[in-house]
């Protein structure tokens, strides 16, 4: 990363990039600063296109690559999405890294993905001729030192346990937390603090840690909160399949979770093989701990039926919820 920054810093960035990974706000910045730092004196609506789905647009992409820029430099080609990664698209794909070994050295070419199969032809292809930079997601105790870093921006402050308690009400994505830390600065204007009292005051919660909490409250035995918190994402018009969804996610990931815990799999192992940050494991290791392994797998498949009742019109969906809730709260 250091590379890169020097590179949009001298202005020498050339070739070919792959970004990926699960930090889509980072990436999204850098990918900005890149393309400004070769457009800088030249014609943007000219000399940059942007595919943001590949689709049928490949002889297009490709024709942009070729193409020479008009009155400037160099000419920047910024694909998002592609669906060459995928195997279904093999023949396409043999069509695009031809294209890649012919590229002008007036092109400078953007690839950005969520996720990259590095044992692909194309991965190689790109790799052997450009940089690759994969964004991760921050871990919890570098996430608390980049909020103490905003925060620090305005000239504010805010204790480690407290950061802590913001990550895990609003969860980790940055784009959100952005959002959120600058409600809390502009609530703050007075004060130098930021205390864990008005995080709950101000921050919106996340969709994800209200399912998260909603499951807990079920594993404990708590219906009426349980059924509180269902009500409250639906006031919040949060889709009640989203929610049938979310909450067989987490029981899906606290069944896994449950599993590689008797199955005596270390912290690390766990944290690689359900690709989730070390706190947020913690949480549902700790959740786990509240059901039973047959409960889990109950209520899991209990999930996936209800998904298929609701889809084909057996059950209504937000009565279903409700007792679906309601037998794993018992």
């Amino acid at each position: 990363m250091q590379q890169l920054k020097k590179q949009i810093k001298d202005r020498q960035i050339e070739g070919v990039y792959l970004f990926y990974g699960e930090e889509q706000y980072i990436l999204e910045a850098y990918l900005d600063k890149a393309v400004d730092s070769v457009m800088i004196g030249s014609d943007r609506v000219m000399n940059l296109d942007v595919f943001e789905a590949q689709g049928n647009q490949l002889d297009k992409i490709i024709d942009a690559m070729d193409t020479l820029p008009f009155l400037g430099e160099k000419r920047v080609v910024v694909i998002k999405k592609l669906e060459l990664f995928q195997a279904k698209n093999a023949s396409k794909t043999d069509k695009f890294i031809e294209a890649l070994g012919r590229i002008p050295s007036t092109t400078v070419l953007f690839i950005v993905e969520d996720d990259v199969d590095k044992r692909t032809k194309l991965y190689k292809k790109i790799n052997a001729l450009g940089r690759v930079l994969e964004f991760k997601r921050m871990g919890e105790e570098d996430l608390v030192q980049y909020i103490a870093d905003q925060l620090n921006k305005h000239n504010k402050k805010i204790e480690k346990a407290v950061a802590k308690h913001f990550i895990h009400t609003v969860g980790f994505d940055l784009a959100t937390i952005h959002n959120e830390l600058s409600k809390l600065v502009a609530y703050n204007k007075d004060t130098d603090i930021i205390i864990r009292q008005t995080i709950d005051e101000i921050c919106t919660k996340s969709v994800e840690n209200r399912i998260f909490d909603l499951v807990d409250c079920m594993g404990a035995s708590k219906r009426h909160r349980a059924l509180k918190l269902y009500n409250d994402l639906i006031v919040l018009k949060e889709p009640p399949t989203r929610i049938l969804f979310m909450i067989t996610r987490q029981f899906r990931l606290i069944l896994q979770t449950k599993l590689l815990v008797d199955g005596g799999a270390p912290r690390q192992e766990m944290a690689s093989r359900l690709k989730l940050p070390p706190f947020v494991l913690d949480k549902n290791i700790k959740q786990a701990k509240k059901f039973t392994l047959q409960q889990l797998k109950d209520g899991l498949r209990e999930c996936l039926e209800a998904e298929v009742q609701m889809k084909t019109g057996k059950m209504e969906i937000t009565l279903g919820l409700e007792l679906l809730i309601i037998k794993y709260s018992a």
